[in-house]
């Protein structure tokens, strides 16, 4: 963990890191917490608050998985810094892209998310929903077309197939890249449809996470859950996804941490990323 020399107050409570010569000591660092990336400026991105740091894309790195010939379809995409909920935020500017492009800015590279129990939460903001070969899909962590193949767990808006019905999904994989892989999304509680209908929500902020457990969410039946605003909007009691970490594949996979596809610049925008080893259930609801 890096030192911090101002108080950090996003997002942790009482949990808050304090930077060195603060009166006092430090809280302790929340248990289960793998990652906080508060995303607000360029060097934030790259110096963690807490856990790995991420890096951003290069398409000439030698051991970057790449589709196609290098640095074609996989692009670097610029990150710019706007206001969020609490501070500010990581968006793709920049440019220009093109149809087809996979746009990468920041990754996590180290595999450090447990098979069997986690969650993942951020903050997102979409100008507009996704549109198929125009900014599809919005890749808040992992999701498809991450850099080397799905993540271990996916959370990003997508219209999927030409639907026209663009939701936040969540799914878990834990596999190997191969023909029909089992992949466990998140259904609807209303609809049981795969993901959660979010066009409503444009233009506003909205908490999001995903959580898993094989054994069972907080004694439920339960095993994966999408939580919009500290609510349960999806869920799944499947429990047959794989135990193969991105970091045991033959061409791991590096999750992308705001990335996008096509010509997204200026389309959506993430906050205040953490990731647990265990199976959280307590989210702040809009506004909090």
């Amino acid at each position: 963990m890096k030192r911090l020399s101002t108080v950090l107050l996003v997002g942790l409570g009482a949990a808050s890191l304090v930077g060195a010569g603060s009166a006092g000591k430090a809280p302790p660092t929340p248990k289960g917490l793998l990652l906080w990336n508060t995303l607000g400026s360029a060097h934030e991105v790259t110096h963690s608050a807490f856990g790995p740091n991420l890096v951003m894309f290069n398409c000439h790195a030698k051991r970057a998985p790449h589709f196609r010939r290098r640095c074609s379809i996989d692009v670097r995409g610029k990150l710019v810094f706007v206001d969020g909920p609490s501070s500010k935020a990581a968006m793709i500017g920049g440019g220009p892209y093109f149809p087809e492009a996979r746009v990468h800015t920041a990754l996590l590279r180290k595999s450090i998310l447990n098979p069997e129990h986690g969650a993942i939460e951020a903050w997102y903001w979409q100008k507009k929903d996704p549109e198929p070969f125009k900014d599809n899909p919005h890749r808040i962590f992992a999701g498809g077309y991450n850099l080397g193949g799905a993540g271990d767990v996916n959370l990003q808006v997508q219209d999927r197939v030409d639907a026209g019905d663009p939701r936040l999904h969540f799914s878990i994989f834990f596999g190997r890249n191969k023909a029909n892989p089992t992949i466990i999304w998140a259904r609807s509680t209303v609809d049981h449809h795969i993901g959660y209908p979010i066009s409503s929500l444009t233009g506003q902020w909205i908490h999001v996470a995903g959580v898993w457990d094989r054994h069972g969410i907080d004694g439920s039946t339960d095993t994966v859950r999408l939580y919009v605003n500290g609510k349960v909007v999806a869920l799944s009691h499947k429990r047959n996804w794989g135990r193969v970490t991105c970091g045991m594949r033959k061409v791991r996979c590096w999750d992308d941490v705001v990335g996008c596809n096509d010509t997204c610049a200026g389309t959506f925008a993430v906050d205040d990323l953490k990731i647990w080893d265990y199976a959280k259930t307590e989210f702040p609801a809009q506004g909090t």
